[in-house]
């Protein structure tokens, strides 16, 4: 049995015998995660996106022959752990036994390996019978199925939630029922989910479903969904030409913007009716820049249009709100509103935010600014079709996840413009055909970040062409000049690209797909439940674990009506120490009453917002949108709030690649690293006469045509010089810090620079100090704007670039690396900031003794800042001495600065080079050196478990044989280091440490696998046939297992046989060294098999 297994098999025996102490619960969870760590193994490399512990328990059943009864008890186990870890059932001894072994006998079979005697021993001999079994009903709401396989007939499925011995069949494609789901069926495929809605069950036991939802953790925004219902068609190649198609800043779309700012001032009136001019100084200073930026707006005559426009709508608003709302039978009241709450119904895959909601959801209206449809009946005006299917999703919405009645309610479209509020009509023949196209959708993204291939996604684009979008045959003068050209436009577009062009765009498409499918749905790599499923996938237990939730929070102060910063204030109660939200300012979260374990935001109202402060006992959120009703957020409730996944990120990232295909060759050129950045030559004679060191670097920025990096440690000026760029730059200058900015902050920065530009022509350098402090999708998010010349990018980092910057940016940037200042150059930077009066200290009267600046020079370790801020604390905390001068001695000079520090980052390059010494004065039989190495990255702060592991690899990777018990100490390390923890920890890593220093030494072991590896790749080879498996009857007609000669049958239980293949016969892999215990092992093998080479 290997090192791993036998560890997995331990941690069973540990959960089963040592840890009894432990609560129940916890060591339920520990269980649990046990069996997630060993499923996410086996599917490693599969391209699964198997993001639910059900589906992989399945996936792994199937690989490794569980039968229908293991697999079983695994689900029990797994729906039983979920009761307890959602804190909605006690746990038990015996039910923990029972799961227990059945994870061991999971493992038996995954592993290949003979359950331990001393764990075989705890367990309970006889099975339970599974305690989750679905009474027999006729008619089911919901249920959550995994897909097997298909005939002409039926789905093979097996439910999630409940027990069944045998796949469940499914009824599909019947007419009146779910006919409309064929094409989902098409596109079926192993272990995918479904939600299966308004089942009925037969007497025999088979489902006929009203919905089929296909993977419906994978959430698509109803707005987006009905905008694939086009004039001409709803093929699901709409969904993808739209997001790589810009929305254009033009005068309907600022219109339908403050329509709704109109709807929301009428809404909220009192006995005093708002007055139109005072709305459109709202609408302008909530809108400047938009409304600035509007090419038509430049024409007087457009303008005069634009504003006539804007007060008829305002009108309308005002007619439909004090006078259509009160008539007969419209069931809307004003005062018990709720304005743009957002809704999560994961029965259906789908989320949207609406416009205007009663409170008890009776009633609701989604507003449009723009034209109805005018001619679908002479004389009569009809919603258009992607306005119709927006309201049916709605309505289905909040029929599945908020439990209303669709026969009850009462759902609006207010059309502005005649003004037109149009009572909408539920048609669930009209949903499912809906709900089709979205799996339609969701396959093709599936299949996206599956096959991850140019030629698959070449293939899915390519649908983006008038022929297979013009699914009514339209013809005509309209189709001809209007639709037709807008489609056909992509694909022009992609002709004119190069070859290496259109991979390049085909595979960051896929980089891009596949990273917002595992934001949305999780990803199976990730040990942990990711993405926006986790809101509610992970049980109460792993939310807390990750910090991802804030839960019994009350409410101190509602300020959420007022108009231009709603916010509310609430109370953080005290949660246990081992309890660690995640949580800082400027986070973008979503807000829902949580009154008990079953309230999430799948059947709750959400609110989205942004913390603007968080402290230890209170919380602060800037609401998004402002709610004048104060039963809005009832004060007798509790309420959680937790992390926000938005696609804004990605929708900027679909649209980089569209302004790709628009940029010109040139640019596109330097994008792909087909032509060096560009330099402007006009600066070269002043940069070369120029004796400035800051302005030379300064000038040097400024002639750089496209991007600009500066590296170097820290104090060693960065920020400082570009201050000095931006003082000599005609450009616009913007600084940010990416410690403490986030995305909005970027937003308001790109908005910005892109309204210079095309307003003043004036471009914007956009200086991001610390910018290895973003995260991967921060820097994504720049990189569109960089390409599209809307920002001029100049990065300072302390870290090495090319492990901290997106790959994208770096390949594309222009580096000026910045060393750490020699002792003289901080020398004269300390006597200048003690001595000048105008840009020091010098009106302090202070003096620095010669001892006290070498010191303070040496101790700074090339930081100009550290040496200053000493300074100033010296000079400002010093008392004046009987001369009337203050004497910076050495004494103070040491108090300043304290201590030296070390120049140790264990997220910074310089971790690197530590390690690297560390592990090679091991290797190099150095325990000193290798003591010392450890020393340093303890005192830094490294991570205990992180530096068991380098020990762990090394003791098999350069002692290996040569002295076994190198791996079995360096194992019993790592397991004493997690239970102990720090200080004591740094003993026991002392006494690993030394103890791998002081061994004898072999390479053979890593040699040996490297050379098997490279032979497995080289050759092709076959299992001599006397070694074949032959424990099945009928191996002997065959010709399996014949001739195979047992070893313990002969004298030392050796006898001479082929064991590799005959392709590679004769091959050595392993060749003992001659220290150590390899030495007995070279001599042994020389004995038994007389080789004396």
């Amino acid at each position: 049995m290997n090192e791993e297994i036998a560890e997995y098999y331990e941690e069973l025996y540990n959960l089963c015998a040592v840890e009894q102490e432990q609560p129940l619960a916890r060591r339920y969870r520990q269980l649990r995660e046990a069996l997630e760590r060993v499923m996410r193994q086996q599917m490693m490399g599969t391209g699964l996106q198997a993001t639910d512990l059900a589906a992989r328990i399945n996936y792994v059943a199937t690989q490794f022959a569980l039968d229908g009864r293991e697999q079983n008890q695994l689900h029990t186990f797994r729906l039983t752990s979920n009761d307890i870890l959602n804190h909605r059932k006690e746990p038990s001894e015996q039910e923990f036994l029972r799961d227990l072994r059945a994870v061991a006998y999971a493992y038996r079979k995954i592993f290949h390996e003979d359950i331990p005697p001393k764990l075989y021993t705890l367990l309970p001999k006889q099975e339970t019978t599974p305690a989750v079994k679905r009474e027999k009903e006729t008619r089911i709401r919901r249920i959550r199925v995994c897909f097997d396989y298909a005939d002409e007939s039926y789905l093979y499925v097996r439910p999630i939630d409940v027990l069944e011995e045998e796949p469940v069949k499914v009824n599909y494609n019947k007419p009146g029922v779910n006919e409309e789901f064929k094409d989902t069926v098409d596109e079926l495929w192993r272990y995918a989910q479904l939600n299966l809605l308004d089942v009925t069950v037969d007497d025999n036991g088979v489902y006929t479903p009203s919905f089929i939802v296909l993977e419906p953790d994978y959430l698509l925004d109803i707005s987006s969904l009905a905008e694939c219902y086009k004039d001409y068609g709803s093929h699901p190649a709409n969904y993808f030409l739209s997001r790589l198609v810009p929305i254009e800043n033009a005068r309907p779309l600022l219109l339908g913007n403050i329509a709704n700012l109109f709807l929301d001032e009428w809404i909220y009136a009192g006995e005093k009716e708002p007055d139109y001019t005072e709305c459109m100084k709202k609408a302008f200073r909530q809108y400047p820049i938009e409304l600035a930026a509007c090419e038509e707006l430049r024409n007087p005559q457009k303008e005069k249009e634009f504003a006539q426009d804007c007060r008829m709508h305002f009108e309308h608003i005002r007619e439909t709100v004090q006078k259509t709302f009160l008539q007969p039978g419209y069931n809307l009241d004003k005062n018990d509103a709720v304005l743009e709450p957002s809704y999560i119904c994961e029965a259906l895959g789908i989320q949207g935010r609406l416009d205007y909601m009663q409170r008890d959801m009776s009633s609701f209206i989604e507003m449009k600014s723009g034209k109805a449809d005018e001619y679908a009946m002479q004389g009569r005006l009809e919603p258009k079709e992607n306005n119709r299917v927006q309201m049916l999703l709605y309505m289905a919405l909040l029929e599945y996840s908020m439990g209303q009645e669709r026969r009850s309610m009462h759902p609006y479209l207010l059309y502005t413009r005649y003004p037109l509020l149009y009572p909408a009509r539920a048609s669930w023949a009209q949903v499912r055909r809906i709900i089709n196209l979205r799996n339609c959708i969701v396959a093709s993204e599936y299949g996206v970040q599956l096959h991850n291939h140019p030629s698959f996604t070449q293939r899915l684009l390519a649908q983006i062409n008038p022929s297979v979008l013009n699914q009514k045959g339209l013809q005509g003068r309209f189709w001809e000049q209007y639709l037709k050209p807008s489609i056909s436009r992509f694909g022009e577009r992609m002709e004119l690209l190069t070859p290496l062009e259109r991979t390049y765009f085909y595979t960051l498409y896929n980089f891009i797909t596949k990273e917002l499918y595992t934001s949305k749905s999780g990803d199976v790599n990730c040990e942990s439940r990711t993405g926006a499923s986790a809101l509610w996938l992970s049980t109460l237990d792993e939310k807390r674990d990750a910090g991802e939730i804030l839960y019994d929070l009350t409410i101190v102060e509602n300020h959420a009506s007022q108009a231009h910063k709603a916010f509310i204030i609430l109370s953080i109660p005290q949660y246990e120490e081992t309890f660690l939200p995640n949580f800082r300012n400027g986070d973008v979260v979503v807000l829902y009453e949580r009154n008990n374990g079953t309230d999430n935001v799948t059947n709750k109202m959400v609110f989205k917002g942004n913390i603007e402060s968080i402290t230890d006992n209170e919380l602060r959120i800037r609401l998004r949108a402002a709610q004048q009703n104060p039963l809005v957020f009832p004060e007798n409730s509790r309420y959680a709030v937790e992390h926000d996944t938005m696609d804004t990120t990605f929708r900027s990232m679909y649209l980089g690649l569209s302004s790709f295909m628009d940029a010109n060759p040139e640019r596109r050129e330097l994008l792909l690293g087909q032509r060096p950045p560009r330099f402007d030559m006009a600066y070269e004679d002043r940069i070369a006469r120029t004796t400035d060191d800051f302005e030379r670097v300064a000038l040097k920025a400024e002639a750089a045509c496209d991007y600009f990096l500066l590296v170097g440690p820290p104090g060693t000026g960065k920020t400082t010089l570009a201050k000095v760029i931006a003082n000599t730059t005609s450009a616009s200058f913007t600084q940010i810090n990416a410690t403490v900015a986030g995305k909005k902050d970027m937003e308001e920065v790109v908005k910005e620079a892109q309204d210079r530009l095309g307003m003043y022509g004036k471009k914007t350098i956009l200086f991001i100090d610390e910018i290895h402090r973003f995260n991967k999708g921060q820097q994504d998010y720049l990189l569109p704007f960089v390409e599209d010349g809307t920002i001029i990018l100049i990065g300072a980092t302390t870290e090495n670039p090319y492990f901290e910057v997106n790959g994208a940016l770096l390949s594309r940037s222009i580096i000026f690396e910045l060393k750490p200042l020699s002792n003289e150059n901080i020398r004269t930077l300390i006597l200048r900031a003690v001595n000048d009066c105008d840009k020091g200290m010098g009106n302090y009267g202070a003096v620095i003794d010669d001892d006290a600046l070498e010191f303070l020079a040496d101790m700074a370790g090339g930081d100009a800042r550290s040496a200053l801020n000493a300074v100033e604390l010296g000079i400002l905390t010093t008392p004046k001495s009987e001369d009337g001068s203050i004497h910076l001695t050495l004494d103070v000079a040491s108090e300043c600065i304290q201590k030296r520090v070390i120049k140790y980052d264990k997220k910074g390059d310089n971790h690197y080079d530590i390690i690297s010494a560390f592990i090679k004065s091991m290797r190099g039989s150095d325990p000193d050196a290798a003591v010392y190495y450890l020393a340093k990255m303890l005192y830094a702060g490294e991570d205990v478990k992180f530096i068991a592991r380098r020990i762990m690899i090394l003791a098999s990777e350069d002692i290996g044989n040569a002295d076994p018990q190198a791996l079995q100490v360096a194992v019993a390390a790592a397991q004493a280091v997690e239970r102990v923890g720090m200080p004591e920890s740094q003993i026991i890593l002392s006494q690993a440490v030394t103890y791998m220093a002081c061994a004898p030494k072999s390479n053979a072991a890593v040699n040996a696998i490297f050379a098997a590896m490279d032979s497995v790749k080289h050759t092709q080879t076959t299992v001599p046939v006397h070694l074949q498996d032959a424990h099945y009857g009928g191996h002997e007609k065959l010709g399996k297992g014949i001739g195979y000669k047992y070893a313990h049958d002969y004298p030392d239980h050796y006898v001479e046989q082929q064991y590799l293949p005959s392709e590679i016969e004769g091959s050595h892999f392993y060749e003992p060294g001659d220290l150590g215990y390899e030495k007995t092992i070279k001599e042994y093998l020389q004995k038994i098999k007389g080789r004396t080479d």
